[in-house]
């Protein structure tokens, strides 16, 4: 009973340092969920506004403002190519934002598997604990049917060396009574055979038996 109380406290413990370790772990994933969130806003926005601003240049680029003179034909046509540039930041900012998304669909996967864990690890420990009440329960109950048991043998016993004590002075006091009479027999069945030929003798003089006195 002792062992299992101290297991019972033992797993309260471990119960609480994984409460506290859980509730920790929840906090660094919502922030970091956050962070992640905030970072693919703030960067969509970004990329929202270089597309915006590297599409409108591109079609002033290509068109013509009214009321301007017709510029003569270039000697040759160019082949036309993106801005290197500009298309080297905007993927890089994807790339990030991508990053950003498989991170927090990544600390996403990992809480889930976190929580189902300690949640786990909860139902297992209540359930163990519950067990070893029980346990601990039906223990006492034993114990206590035992000790009532131990109670009324022990009861049993004293009473039983009080008769045994009583039979003993009874058997002590008989066999010096019968020691008496032992020593003693000779002399009172002398005394009883005097005793039975006197009123013998009693008897005959009362009936008219003439003895010479």
């Amino acid at each position: 009973m002792a062992q299992l109380q101290k297991d019972i406290e033992e797993m309260e413990v471990q119960m609480k340092k994984a409460s506290e370790e859980r509730e920790a772990s929840n906090h660094e994933f919502q922030i970091a969920v956050t962070d992640q969130r905030a970072t693919q806003t703030i960067l969509k926005k970004a990329l929202a506004r270089l597309e915006e601003f590297y599409g409108k240049k591109t079609l002033l680029q290509m068109g013509q403002e009214p009321g301007a003179a017709v510029p003569p034909p270039p000697p040759a046509m160019s082949e036309m190519k993106p801005n290197q540039g500009s298309g080297g930041v905007m993927m890089h900012i994807q790339n990030i934002i991508d990053e950003a998304k498989e991170m927090e669909v990544d600390a996403l996967s990992a809480e889930s598997d976190a929580q189902a864990g300690y949640e786990e690890f909860i139902k297992n420990s209540n359930a163990a604990i519950a067990t070893a009440k029980k346990q601990i329960t039906e223990k006492t109950d034993s114990r206590s049917d035992t000790e009532a048991t131990k109670v009324g043998a022990e009861g049993d016993l004293a009473a039983a060396l009080d008769d045994a004590e009583k039979l003993a002075t009874y058997k002590a006091e008989l066999h010096k009574s019968c020691d008496f009479l032992m020593k003693n027999f000779d002399v009172r069945q002398n005394a009883i055979t005097a005793e039975i030929e006197g009123l013998g003798q009693a008897k005959s003089i009362l009936s008219g038996a003439d003895f010479g006195f």
